[in-house]
């Protein structure tokens, strides 16, 4: 089986994100689902298998995103960082946004 890279998923949701879990698997090995900026230190640090991938949903504001991109590189600068525009899940639904973030983190040039 080829390794599974793994995430965590910022988002407002957790139902969501699970579904966005669901839906990234079995490439993508999801570690954690988070909903505020001050998690992101700990569940970056306390993830038993280290993210590769850093997942903001459209929930949060430019500011805030940007702080947990910041966040995220802070941890690890290869980290690969896919951002949700802001109103795109009201477009399309949560399906619609997971194969956005799976098509976005095919595209990434993974250093496993």
């Amino acid at each position: 089986m080829a390794t599974r890279i793994p995430l965590i998923i910022l988002g407002r949701k957790r139902a969501v994100g699970e579904t966005i879990a669901s839906f990234l698997s079995p490439t993508y090995h999801v570690v954690d689902i988070i909903h505020t900026l001050p998690d992101i230190p700990r569940s970056l640090q306390a993830a038993s298998t280290r993210p590769k991938g850093f997942v903001i949903g459209g929930g949060f504001d430019d500011t805030s995103a940007k702080e947990a991109e910041q966040l995220a590189k802070a941890f690890d600068k290869a980290i690969q960082v896919v951002r949700v525009p802001q109103g795109y899940m009201q477009k399309v639904g949560p399906d619609g946004v997971a194969t956005w973030i799976k098509q976005q983190l095919d595209g990434c040039n993974w250093k496993l």
